[in-house]
């Protein structure tokens, strides 16, 4: 299912963010925050419209993205249309997932690969702008909220480090490393490696995209995640190729379930059943 979720915008001028400021140092906070605020007008992240708040979206923009909600794929979690009556869990699974089963135990993701979300993501990957990264793992967060408790570590989709050369930063590390600080758990960086530059998957088939990636990634550490549930953290879930093979590299180091956690993800909703 898509939605969209009223009030999480930052249209309010009060974030999430705010709340986890020790309660001696909130007025300092606040006041150093409104200074901010008037030096730097805080812009929508989607359309640089102005905003109430740093890192939102503007009510329009929000209302443009297709947040995705339940019903969904248990496993990929892709959504499906609204279900009016119940549905058994058992059902819940899409085609693609019931014809070749991932490796990973499930994937969420906040929304649809839309033009908000393009707006959002981009910037990020390919423009140096960090600023999108807390919004980003906010919502990510939000969204793992059913896995997170069951998680021990989490972890980057890692990029080739000629990649990183070129980019600077890898943002689904940055993104991972937002989120291990929000829920507390163990952030491990570089525990899983990229051994192989690969070519873009851009244009490549779902059957290209898995030959492309096959053999790309080693766990340098195995005890460091034998044994533990992981949350495995990239940008856009496209095919799933990148995520399966993580997952079957992390699966044969020893670890016993893996999460996956995006932004988002491409496709459109699909039918139930």
């Amino acid at each position: 299912m898509v939605e969209v979720a009223a009030g999480i915008s930052n249209t309010a001028g009060f974030c999430y963010w705010d709340c986890l400021t020790p309660r001696p140092y909130f007025w300092i906070y606040m006041l150093l925050k409104f200074i901010s605020n008037f030096l730097f007008p805080p812009r929508c992240l989607s359309c640089e419209r102005a905003v109430a708040a740093q890192d939102g979206l503007c009510g329009e923009c929000f209302a443009g993205a297709q947040l995705i909600s339940e019903p969904c794929c248990r496993l990929c979690g892709h959504p499906f249309e609204l279900a009016f009556a119940p549905v058994s869990k058992s059902i819940l699974v899409c085609r693609r997932c019931q014809r070749l089963k991932p490796t990973f135990t499930a994937h969420r993701a906040v929304m649809l690969y839309s033009v908000a979300a393009k707006n959002i993501i981009l910037p990020l990957k390919h423009a140096d702008d960090t600023k999108m990264a807390k919004f980003m793992a906010r919502m990510m967060s939000a969204r793992a909220a059913s896995f997170i408790d069951k998680v021990d570590v989490v972890m980057p989709v890692p990029i080739h480090f000629l990649r990183l050369l070129k980019r600077k930063y890898n943002q689904a590390a940055l993104l991972a490393r937002l989120i291990a600080m929000d829920s507390g758990k163990e952030f491990l960086h570089d525990t899983l490696v990229r051994i192989r530059a690969t070519e873009s998957q851009g244009t490549k088939t779902p059957r290209e995209r898995a030959v492309n990636v096959s053999r790309a990634f080693r766990v340098r550490d195995r005890n460091a995640v034998r044994g533990k549930s992981v949350l495995l953290v990239d940008d856009v879930y496209t095919s799933g190729a990148t995520l399966n093979e993580c997952a079957k590299v992390l699966r044969w180091a020893g670890a016993k379930r893996i999460y996956c956690l995006t932004f988002a993800k491409t496709g459109r909703v699909r039918q139930l059943g």
